[in-house]
């Protein structure tokens, strides 16, 4: 009996299950106030694609600057709109909503893979989950989590080939998890660089058949990568859905956001203490973990995982930063860097796991209070919470996504099918199904904007009246159209 209930407490472990409710609770309700849905314009894409695939109508989606009116979905891979795909169907939720049920899915088998790699210690891991980036790149409907996950698998099954002398099963793992890494994102074919260090490792020891093994699964990861990228020519034009030209920063601005990243990384919790606080207090913990660690290892048989976690996070910080120095993207922040500061403290907590020595860190007591409090601090509006209890306010009524969806739908329920709508809110790019918003990206006149789109036969054309627009990008033509039709929401221009 007293073995049955020391099997089952080792099966339960009610303060994981406490941590992962509370990540739940967290991610949800800051979906649900952000009046965005912690979406970004990606996101809508990720979104508009999986719609398409809920409804039947593969993966061309709506474009008007294509013949026919649609196009292949290929600036982004298909794999995460894919796996939204997957769990609306399965659960019968709309698609923002999935994207956010996938996400918790991917924390909950996360966590069921460190409790492998951290048995007891596996709830002071997972509170690598409240690392404030971590918090944002799980609330937001971003294909770093997906990736964050196959890495993972892709780290543990490079780990296990090594240890088993090429099993098949971990090769076979191996093998998909990299083809998902690059179906989740273009940069995850850097896996391919993983496995070919290792076999290089390798094939210095004279290991010889592994390394030809592990050298073999990443030629056939190389030719679907080929396979993938040339279907993306013949239905494009470009390998990658859009020209990908050289970056407009300078080698200076580029080194200015790089810095600007990474100190955002260090910003653990992001409470508002000093920056040189933040790193202290890591530095200390490391020196305290280090000091504190036993000599006997939790688990023999993962005593090297922490360097293949060490040399995926590195790896994948090359990478990144190496394809903004020679291509045109987005501004290189901590959302980017985020998979490789997650594996290099993936790496730490690996390598320095065991109970800490001081007893009182052995208390269930000081684990919840820490966990209460970090809840409490990510949770959105708490200050708002007495209040709200105290003057019999409902604590929901706060500004939220929802109410914001249903005025965007009310707003453009009028505009007719198969329409652009110029300065547009990016939400009707998955909200309604036939409507396009875009931009003005460069200093184009209204007159030349007119022009343009007059030979976009079929389209329905119209712009959203807005006061916020920025003059510095914005050719004035567009400012002064505004202000003469303030007194209007929106303007049919054809």
């Amino acid at each position: 009996m007293t073995d049955l209930s020391a099997s089952v407490k080792q099966l339960f472990n009610y303060k994981l299950l406490l941590l992962y409710l509370s990540l739940c609770v967290i991610i949800l309700l800051k979906t649900y106030f952000d009046i965005d849905g912690c979406l970004s314009p990606d996101s809508t894409f990720y979104l508009r694609l999986a719609k398409n695939l809920v409804a039947g109508e593969g993966f061309r989606i709506a474009d008007y600057t294509s013949p026919d009116g649609k196009s292949f979905f290929a600036i982004w891979p298909v794999g995460y709109p894919i796996l939204i795909f997957v769990i609306s169907k399965l659960t019968g939720l709309g698609v923002i909503w999935a994207s956010k049920v996938l996400n918790l899915l991917i924390i909950g088998i996360v966590l069921f893979v460190f409790k492998h790699i951290f048995e007891k210690n596996v709830h002071w891991a997972g509170l690598m989950f409240f690392v404030y980036s971590t918090i944002i790149i799980f609330s937001f409907t971003w294909s770093e989590g997906p990736f964050i996950l196959f890495l993972l698998f892709t780290s543990v099954s490079l780990y296990k080939c090594v240890e088993t002398n090429g099993r098949i099963l971990w090769l076979i793992g191996l093998f998909f998890s990299g083809i998902a890494l690059f179906l989740i994102r273009y940069i995850g074919l850097f896996s391919v660089s993983i496995i070919g260090l290792i076999a290089l490792v390798n094939l210095l020891k004279r290991s010889w058949l592994l390394s030809i093994k592990l050298l073999i699964i990443a030629l056939f990861q190389m030719i679907f990568a080929g396979f993938y990228l040339y279907h993306n020519k013949i239905s494009t034009g470009f390998m990658t859905g859009m020209l990908r030209s050289l970056p407009e920063e300078s080698n200076r601005e580029l080194l200015k956001q790089l810095f600007s990243a990474l100190k955002e990384e260090f910003i653990v919790i992001h409470c508002g203490i000093p920056l040189t606080l933040s790193f202290g207090l890591l530095v200390l913990l490391g020196i305290y973990l280090f000091r504190s660690r036993g000599k006997k290892q939790s688990n023999k048989n993962n005593v090297d995982l922490w360097k293949y976690f060490l040399l995926t996070g590195i790896l994948y910080f090359g990478a990144i930063v190496g394809a903004k120095w020679f291509s045109n993207f987005m501004p290189l922040d901590n959302r980017y860097l985020f998979p490789s500061s997650f594996f290099i403290l993936l790496s730490l907590a690996s390598y320095l796991q065991g109970k800490p020595s001081v007893k009182i860190m052995n208390l269930p007591i000081v684990y919840l209070v820490i966990l209460t409090t970090l809840t409490i601090h990510y949770i959105p509006h708490t200050d708002y919470i007495y209040k709200n209890i105290t003057k019999e306010i409902n604590y929901f009524q706060n500004p939220n996504y929802i109410d914001n969806s249903r005025a965007i739908l009310e707003k453009y329920k009028e505009v007719e099918p198969k329409s652009v709508v110029i300065f547009g809110p990016i939400h009707l790019r998955y909200l309604r199904d036939d409507v396009i918003p875009t931009d003005i990206y460069n200093k184009s006149s209204f007159e030349d904007m007119i022009n343009y789109f007059t030979q976009k036969q079929g389209w329905n054309i119209y712009i959203n009246i807005r006061d916020d627009l920025d003059s510095h990008l914005i050719h004035e033509s567009f400012i002064q159209f505004m202000k003469t039709n303030s007194d209007k929401q929106l303007v049919k221009l054809r």
